[in-house]
C-alpha cells in the first residue's frame, strides 16, 4: 500500500511540475502573401501594397516589418496579432517613376509598373521652319518627300503644300502617299487650279508665295516612313513648289518617268528641272507637311 501511495504521489508530483513550470510557445509570425494592386499603373496613379501575415506562435505578439522599395527602405510598419490569426497591413506608394518596380518585405517579393500616361493628339511633321516660300523651284517630273512618324501608328489627315502655277496651261495634279517600300497607299486626282497662280499678286508678298495649298486626307494611317508624292507629269510650265534652303536637305526628291514608271533619277541634274529653276539637292526642301494624329506620352 505505500509503495502504491508512493507511484501515485510521484506521478501526481510529475504531472504538477509539467503544468506549472512548462510556458506556451512565443508568437512567431509567417508572411502568408505580398501582392500588390493594380500592378499596372500610368504617371501619378497610386498602388497598394498588400501584407498578409499569420500568428503561428501560442502567444500574442506584435509584427514589425521593412518594406523595400527596390532594395531601399520605403517604411517600418508594426501589427500585434493574437495566436493563430491572421492580418492583412496595407501600404499606399504614389509618384514612383516610369518602369518595373520591386517590392519586398523579408523574403517575399512582388511588383508593380508605372507607364508613361498616353495623350491622343495631333502633330504636323515638317523639315524647316519657314511660314513663307523662298525660291520657287519647277521640276520636270514630281516631287518627293519621304517623313518618318514621330509614334506609330499615325493617323494621316492633311497635307500641305506651298505650291503654285507659273502659268495657266492647265492640267491635273496627283497626290500620292507611298508606304516604306514606296507602294502607293493613297492616290487624289485634283486640277491644278487648286494652287495660286504666279499672276495671283494677292498670293504673293515681295515675290515670294505666302499661301499654303491643303488637302484632307481619308485618315491614312501609317506604321513606318511613308513619302508624299506630287505628280503634274513633264509639261513646261507645270507645278512649282516652293522650298526651304535654310535646313539642310535630306529628304527631299524628285521624281521622273523610265518607260511607263516613275523613278527617283539616280542623278540630280539640271536637267531634271524647269528652265532657270535648277537648284542644288542639299538646298531644296520641298516646302510640304503632313498633319496626324496619335497617342503620344503625356508631358
Amino acid at each position: 500500500m505505500a509503495k502504491l501511495l508512493h507511484v501515485v504521489f510521484s506521478v501526481f508530483f510529475l504531472l504538477f511540475t509539467f503544468f506549472t513550470c512548462a510556458k506556451p510557445a512565443p508568437a512567431d509570425f509567417k508572411v502568408l502573401l505580398l501582392e500588390v494592386k493594380p500592378i499596372q499603373v500610368t504617371n501619378g496613379e497610386p498602388v497598394t501594397v498588400f501584407i498578409t501575415v499569420k500568428n503561428i506562435g501560442a502567444m500574442v505578439g506584435t509584427y514589425q516589418y521593412n518594406l523595400l522599395v527596390d532594395g531601399v527602405s520605403n517604411r517600418t510598419e508594426a501589427m500585434t496579432l493574437d495566436p493563430g490569426k491572421l492580418q492583412i497591413g496595407e501600404i499606399l506608394l504614389n509618384n514612383y517613376a516610369t518602369g518595373t518596380h520591386v517590392v519586398s518585405v523579408g523574403e517575399m517579393n512582388s511588383s508593380f509598373t508605372v507607364s508613361e500616361k498616353i495623350v491622343t493628339r495631333e502633330v504636323e511633321m515638317k523639315y524647316g521652319n519657314k511660314e513663307v516660300g523662298g525660291p520657287i523651284i519647277g521640276v520636270l517630273g514630281g516631287f518627293l518627300m519621304d517623313f518618318s512618324p514621330p509614334v506609330v501608328p499615325l493617323t494621316i489627315n492633311k497635307i500641305r503644300i506651298m505650291g503654285m502655277l507659273p502659268s495657266s496651261i492647265g492640267g491635273d495634279v496627283v497626290l500620292e502617299l507611298w508606304n516604306a517600300e514606296r507602294k502607293m497607299i493613297y492616290k487624289e486626282t485634283f486640277p491644278d487650279t487648286r494652287f495660286p497662280q504666279k499672276t495671283d499678286v494677292a498670293q504673293m508678298s515681295g515675290g515670294q508665295l505666302t499661301r499654303w495649298t491643303e488637302f484632307q486626307i481619308p485618315n491614312i494611317t501609317v506604321s513606318d516612313k511613308f513619302f508624299v508624292h506630287l505628280w503634274k507629269g513633264t509639261r513646261t510650265g507645270g507645278l512649282h513648289l516652293a522650298v526651304d534652303s535654310t535646313i539642310e536637305n535630306q529628304h527631299s526628291n524628285i521624281t521622273t518617268l523610265s518607260g511607263d514608271k516613275i523613278v527617283e533619277p539616280a542623278i540630280w541634274t539640271s536637267t531634271n528641272f524647269c528652265t532657270c529653276s535648277f537648284v542644288e539637292k542639299s538646298e531644296c526642301n520641298w516646302m510640304i507637311r503632313v498633319t496626324g494624329k496619335g497617342d503620344f506620352p503625356e508631358r
